[in-house]
């Protein structure tokens, strides 16, 4: 008699694309690793198509506050570790301030609807904010890092810091805020941001809040604002 051993086949790896889902700490990513263990375990695939499990998970989100990818790698079984990587490659631990900047980063991508089929064929969708008190929860988010908004650029606008640079009004987070508020016609809300917290440390973006009252057919209370501003730049 004699015994056969047959090699290990080797380790396969697959990925996909997310977008959605919550970038604000290492519990909420680590919830969404669990999601994918319960898919492993509960799947069909097991028993139809062959034994199949998994090892190791890594998810890679991009900080674009701090130009940082955010990197959590979780050993099945085992735990998980979450750290920053910078540009040059080195390896840098994440703090409260780079979690903020990485869950509007998120946030924002999804809002933009960023990564669409064929760039990212492989991308799982989940709605950012899900729930009520979501959207309050971005927005002071949004506005905690709003001195770093003109730090986030689109390729378009990388080109134009060649002519100047961008300020807040101008940023992409700026836009994508603007084009939120205007989708789901939430014109107070856009007032209220844009001017009534913003505007007495950034004037500028008082700009975006005689718009969206125009918008809505509120034009004295618009002019209102552009008079106000106008007076601030021309006393200073």
């Amino acid at each position: 008699s004699h015994a056969l051993f047959l090699p290990r086949p080797p380790l396969q790896g697959y990925y996909h694309f997310i977008r959605g889902i919550d970038l604000s700490s290492a519990a909420s990513i680590s919830a969404y690793v669990a999601r994918l263990v319960n898919a492993n375990m509960s799947s069909t695939a097991n028993s139809m198509a062959g034994t199949w499990y998994l090892t190791s998970i890594t998810i890679r989100a991009y900080n674009a506050f701090s130009k940082l990818d955010v990197v959590a790698s979780a050993k099945l079984p085992g735990g998980m570790t979450v750290h920053a990587v910078t540009p040059t490659g080195d390896e840098q631990e994440m703090t409260p301030a780079l979690w903020q900047e990485t869950y509007v980063s998120g946030v924002a991508r999804a809002l933009s609807a960023a990564g669409e089929a064929p760039l990212y064929p492989c991308l799982k969708t989940f709605p950012p904010m899900p729930h009520s008190d979501d959207e309050a929860r971005f927005v002071e988010a949004a506005l905690a890092l709003v001195n770093k908004w003109p730090a986030v650029q689109s390729p378009g606008e990388a080109a134009r810091t060649e002519l100047g640079p961008v300020g807040a009004a101008g940023s992409a987070m700026a836009s994508l805020l603007t084009k939120y508020f205007q989708k789901y016609s939430r014109y107070e809300q856009a007032v209220q941001f844009f001017y009534e917290k913003l505007d007495q440390d950034m004037q500028e973006l008082g700009y975006i809040a005689a718009l969206a009252l125009k918008d809505i057919d509120r034009l004295d209370r618009a002019r209102q604002i552009i008079d106000k501003l106008l007076r601030k730049v021309s006393i200073a």
